[in-house]
């Protein structure tokens, strides 16, 4: 390390195969004190091995802790099991205080830390960036060269930067810091007997108390009382839900299948009691919230094509500069450069082409974009996702709450009574038959609504019933309806699974008891007895569904079994009698259709994954217009795919595919997968938790919610469907942003390698003034402003140049570098043959360039206009962006740019004390002959432009 002064532990910081190489040797794992991780994004790390719990061997890699299990011979996430079935969740022991601190030592603390970025490790950390050394090395040439102001002014500018985006990451980190929220007191029971402690204390197998207004501290099942939560901040649901204590029976416990009973870190309780109490499953990292939290800190990553093609286009410049350089060595060579001057020239080749700031400017550009999208109401969590929205070609919605609102309304009931249907009017007092009062009393008992003060929580869906029922409220387990009273016994909440749910009730009156279910038409006509079903059940349920309802089976039935009996769901819910059909509207959000009609005109495939009925979902496509109902050749079996018939060799043609209906969230998340696999990037946008995995496989997401899950989403926003047309307007105008920016850094680039060849020729080169007048003062301040160019209002079909390996950039780019070039060699070769030319005088061999001739001063002040001309010759506008004009910063500069550089070369010779460090020699040229000059100027910059 010292012989190479510290060189070793920069490549060792680098390079993890060096490390491996000389730092590690390979052994088994009984002895090995650290591990190579690979990652599910295929990168690597080593981590050390842990030294507590004793007897184990296990790391943590990402925050969570891995032991290895010799069974299989694999490490494993060191996470809690479940008790194995519902009576050992409701059985699991009492935790003492030292059986606490083993399992503490196991699975940690329950806390989310947040790693807080400091500044100067954090400055270290980029300064010794592999990338910045490139930068250092191009420094070091240009002081050799003498330019150390410019030096100077450079490196400032990369500290500059570097501050920007720590302050951009502190920013970040908070935000994640105010998600992962604060420690809070908790009563567990230890012991014996409840105490209260942090809540960082708790550990798996703990019970603990949950009372009205608190937060819950971490994922567990209630095994005692019930209790009202909002899991809108973790899950985006606005509904509050119902969660209740596990039942006692020998089925095994699944957590995925019980939800009704599961609660889950950083939801808020709105209603429990001193009864209610959860056994803890997860704590920390390893909860719902904890791993939303890590999915952001680690996103999967993405290749974005641009940046492949970027090198290969910069690969073909520097070969054409480096070809180049062979004649030029040569010439130098002739002229009598010292060896050293030909060899840093040679090197200056590469600094010219290869711009160190190209990253950094381009990274501005994005965050440019996200802060428009920020004014618009959207946030943007991975910037990185702009760059790859413009090659977007399929767009999925989910349809109830993103595409439809979350407002229903009871458009009719329909009862089944003597082998047909008749409507019935539920605002009636009396009801004429059995089945009439069964349906009413369904309407009003058969729900998970709670009242909190006068107001009612809840579905929409049971909100719209209740109401329309005349039920009066009386507790959360009993109701008056037509003046008699109904008791809830037992309560089978809806899951996705079931796709039903069911209450069993005792009518108070006289005293009898029966089961209501409500639920999907295809689930009620499963459990129901198919003798007693109408022979036109399917024709008019197809006859709703078909016109856009939201349509809910319900069936009923007797029970013998008394008021203390706790029958299992599966004895509930079979042999039912249907009753008839709750028929819902659901209207579409407004602006929805001009969007949908905005996104096809711009040649989009819009696709519809829901888990509504398939006809509902038809009617919606209908609609919006993505189904034409005249066009008799359309198939709806190649149209519309439902979840049970979902299976990737089923779908034939993915583009004719446009509805999957009654789709579960991990389907909804195979079908972008599947899209994709057949080359549709894809976009997801969805306003539930149940589209988050969907969301999170597209190349680019939109969740519509504020709350934690959706920021799993690169993309979320509580504003109108509209948002969709401003990412991808956004995407369209950031990637061409970024196009503009490293085409014009290189065709600079070009410019500059000319202007310094040419002055080869005279022994002569840029004063340091001059370099910084020309980076910081003109190209610098242009690169910046192009950011700052808006998108267009519109989409339109035509696609954006975005390619760069593409004829349109080839052509483009080298017309334009070819022109900057002669437009260098004609202003020299101007100069050169005037009158008043007089050419510099050095002596051989020549080891400092001579400063401020009169032949540098010129091709600097030509190369000053040109490079606002290259930047003007470089803007793509309409139909993706505004004119330039509308970009007011960039506008704005050009003219004052253009404006000053001009007058430069005119500038009366009183100010000549004023500009000696500018252009010295050169206003001692004759006026007339400086008007020539610009003119010539002039010329070329409507030439390039034109």
């Amino acid at each position: 390390i010292v012989p190479t002064c510290g060189i070793t532990l920069l490549l060792y910081r680098w390079s993890i195969n060096m490390r491996m190489m000389f730092i590690y040797k390979d052994c088994t794992i009984e002895y090995a004190s650290h591990f190579l991780v690979c990652g599910w994004d295929r990168s690597f790390k080593i981590v050390r091995q842990l030294k507590v719990p004793k007897g184990t061997i296990s790391f943590k890699y990402r925050h969570v802790r891995y032991e290895y299990d010799k069974a299989v011979n694999a490490f494993k996430i060191s996470e809690a099991q479940a008790p194995s079935t519902r009576a050992d969740v409701l059985d699991a022991p009492f935790l003492t205080t030292a059986e606490a601190k083993e399992r503490q030592l196991k699975y940690g603390r329950n806390e989310v830390r947040i790693p807080f970025p400091k500044f100067f490790p954090h400055l270290f950390s980029e300064l010794t960036h592999p990338f910045l050394f490139f930068q250092y090395f191009t420094s070091a040439l240009w002081l050799m060269e003498g330019f150390q102001n410019f030096v100077i002014a450079m490196l400032g500018a990369t500290i500059f930067l570097i501050i920007i985006s720590y302050c951009i990451l502190r920013q970040s980190a908070g935000r994640l810091e105010k998600m992962a929220g604060e420690q809070a007191p908790v009563d567990i029971f230890r012991n014996g007997g409840w105490i209260t402690v942090s809540s960082a204390e708790i550990v798996p197998g703990d019970r603990i108390r949950i009372g009205p207004n608190s937060r819950i501290p971490c994922d567990g099942v209630l095994v005692s009382g019930q209790a009202l939560l909002n899991e809108a901040l973790l899950t985006g649901e606005a509904i509050p839900q119902v969660k209740s204590a596990l039942s006692r029976d020998d089925h095994p416990f699944r957590p995925d299948a019980e939800r009704n009973h599961l609660v889950f870190e950083g939801t808020f309780v709105i209603e429990g009691d001193v009864e209610t109490t959860a056994l803890v499953l997860q704590t920390g990292w390893l909860t719902k919230k904890g791993q939303i939290i890590r999915g952001m800190l680690y996103p999967t990553p993405i290749k974005i094509d641009f940046f492949r093609q970027a090198m290969f286009f910069c690969g073909i410049l520097l070969l054409a500069c480096l070809l180049s350089y062979v004649p030029l060595c040569l010439k130098m060579v002739e002229i009598g450069f010292s060896d050293r001057l030909i060899i840093l020239r040679f090197f200056d080749v590469i600094a010219w082409v290869i711009s160190p700031t190209i990253g950094i400017f381009l990274k501005l550009s994005n965050l440019l974009a996200v802060c428009r999208l920020r004014r618009r109401g959207v946030v943007c969590l991975d910037e990185d996702r702009i760059m790859v929205g413009c090659d977007v070609q399929t767009i999925c919605f989910d349809k109830t709450g993103t595409l439809t609102g979350n407002t229903f309304i009871l458009n009719r009931i329909m009862i089944h009574s003597d082998g047909s249907f008749s409507e019935f009017n539920i605002d009636s007092l009396e009801a004429d038959n059995e089945s009439q009062e069964l349906m009413r009393s369904a309407a009003g008992l058969c729900h998970s609504l709670r009242m909190r003060g006068n107001q009612l929580v809840g579905d929409p869906i049971e909100e719209a019933m209740f109401q329309r029922s005349k039920a009066q409220w009386y507790n959360s387990s009993r109701v008056i309806i037509a003046q008699k009273i109904y008791s809830v016994l037992h309560s089978y909440e809806f899951t996705p699974e079931s796709r039903c749910m069911s209450v069993l009730v005792r009518n108070s009156t006289n005293d009898s008891y029966s089961v209501l279910t409500k639920g999907a038409p295809e689930k009620i006509k499963e459990i129901s007895d198919e003798t007693l079903l109408p022979k036109d059940y399917d024709s008019q349920l197809q006859q709703f569904t078909s016109q856009g309802f939201r349509v809910l089976g319900v069936a009923t039935r007797s029970w013998d079994g008394g008021p203390n009996s706790k029958p299992s769901r599966e004895a509930v819910e079979s042999g039912l009698v249907f009753i008839g059909f709750l028929v819902f509207e659901n209207p579409l959000k407004k602006g929805t259709k001009e969007v949908i009609s905005n996104l096809i005109e711009a040649g989009y495939n819009i696709k519809i994954i829901s888990g509504d009925h398939p006809l509902s979902s038809v009617h919606t496509a209908t609609e919006l217009g993505l189904i034409d109902p005249s066009n008799t050749a359309i198939s709806l079996s190649d149209t519309v795919v439902t979840g049970d018939e979902f299976h990737e060799e089923t779908i034939v043609d993915t583009h004719k595919t446009l509805i999957f209906a009654r789709m579960k969230p991990e389907q909804k998340a195979n079908v972008i997968k599947l899209l994709q696999r057949r080359g549709y990037k894809s976009m997801m946008v969805g306003d539930g938790a149940n589209d988050c995995r969907a969301i999170r496989e597209a190349a680019i997401g939109l969740g519509f919610s504020d709350s934690d899950a959706a920021y799993s989403a690169p993309f979320i926003t509580t504003s109108s469907i509209r948002s969709v047309v401003d990412i991808l307007r956004e995407c369209r105008c950031a990637i061409l942003i970024s196009t503009e920016v490293y085409r014009y850094i290189l065709e600079l680039s070009m410019v500059k390698f000319s202007s310094v060849s040419i002055l080869v020729w005279s022994g002569s080169n840029y004063t340091d003034e001059q370099y910084i007048w020309n980076n910081f003062l003109v190209t610098m301040p242009l690169i910046i402003a192009l950011g700052f160019s808006s998108p267009s209002r519109t989409l339109t079909s035509e696609k954006p140049p975005i390619r760069l390996i593409s004829k349109f950039h080839f052509v483009s780019f080298y017309t334009n570098g070819f022109i900057g070039v002669l437009w260098m060699i004609c202003a020299y070769l101007y100069l050169v043959h005037s009158s008043y030319y007089q050419k510099p005088q050095f002596e051989t061999p020549l080891d400092t360039f001579v400063r401020g001739t009169v032949d540098n001063n010129v091709i600097f002040l030509s190369s000053n206009i040109a490079f606002n001309a290259l930047c003007t010759a470089v803007v793509i506008s309409e139909p993706f962006k505004k004119r330039i004009w509308w970009n007011y910063i960039l506008f704005s500069w050009l003219i004052i740019n253009t404006t000053i550089n001009s007058l430069l070369f005119v500038v009366p010779e009183i100010s000549h004390e004023d500009l000696h460090s500018i252009v010295p020699e050169y206003l001692d040229l004759p006026i007339e002959f400086r008007f020539e000059l610009l003119g010539l100027n002039a010329f070329f910059f409507v030439f390039l432009l034109l």
